[in-house]
């Protein structure tokens, strides 16, 4: 405890008191300079009191903060966890169906087989009607084997369904027989589509009574009629 600037004040003073007038004149000053230091060292007290209180305010307002800061932290690292798990379980797209037969079917066509290869890619279409590359190697094929009208239709499929490499259409060897047809530059000035009106079908180089079948066969399968192991097995009947 820090010693009152009085006290060595009031000795002086007590002491040549005691000098000059004995203990009866020193005792009055005694009594003066308790009192004083009793008033200095209460106002004293008061002040570190004021002092200490101020501190432990100031202690409780910064654990505050800190408090408020952690509660922050906390929420946005819930806030993210909840957005990574929503997007873990975001739907993936379905893979596309696997379709050996495209396979097949380009093998036959680079050995030249084009016969073969317009068979294989005639039974992809009932696996995936709607595969770019599958109209256009059909088209590629028909103009082959000079069947100018299913080429057309093909290549028409193959740009209704997004193809957009026009380039590789006026290039490609395999179509160089489709390119000196008369109908060619009406086909090229309309962007690769056919005028319509012109008779198109579903799957175009398909029989329609087989469209026919297979559609009936789709629809069962999907109502649950034919399992999928039957119905792979009556389509299969039905293209061989």
């Amino acid at each position: 405890m820090k010693k009152s600037p009085i006290s060595g004040i009031a000795f002086f003073f007590i002491l040549i008191a005691f000098m000059n007038g004995g203990i009866g004149a020193a005792i009055p000053f005694a009594i003066f300079f308790f009192i004083a230091n009793s008033i200095m060292s209460g106002g004293s007290s008061q002040k570190q009191n004021t002092t200490n209180n101020r501190r432990g305010r100031g202690t409780d307002q910064n654990r505050a903060r800190r408090e408020a800061d952690l509660a922050r932290q906390r929420a946005e690292a819930r806030r993210k966890e909840e957005i990574r798990r929503r997007q873990s379980t975001v739907k993936r797209p379905a893979a596309p169906k696997k379709n050996p037969l495209k396979n097949s079917g380009l093998a036959k066509f680079k050995e030249y087989d084009y016969d073969g290869a317009i068979d294989d890619f005639k039974k992809a279409l009932t696996i995936s009607p709607d595969d770019i590359a599958l109209h256009f190697n059909l088209a590629a094929a028909y103009s082959l084997t000079e069947n100018k009208d299913s080429a057309f239709q093909h290549l028409d499929n193959a740009v209704r369904l997004g193809f957009k490499d026009f380039d590789k259409i006026n290039s490609h060897d395999a179509l160089a027989y489709l390119r000196i047809q008369e109908e060619y530059d009406a086909f090229r000035d309309n962007g690769f589509r056919l005028a319509q009106g012109a008779a198109k079908k579903k799957n175009p180089g398909l029989d329609s009574n087989l469209l026919d079948q297979l559609n009936r066969l789709q629809d069962l399968r999907e109502r649950g009629v034919l399992t999928e192991a039957e119905f792979e097995t009556q389509k299969g009947k039905l293209l061989n």
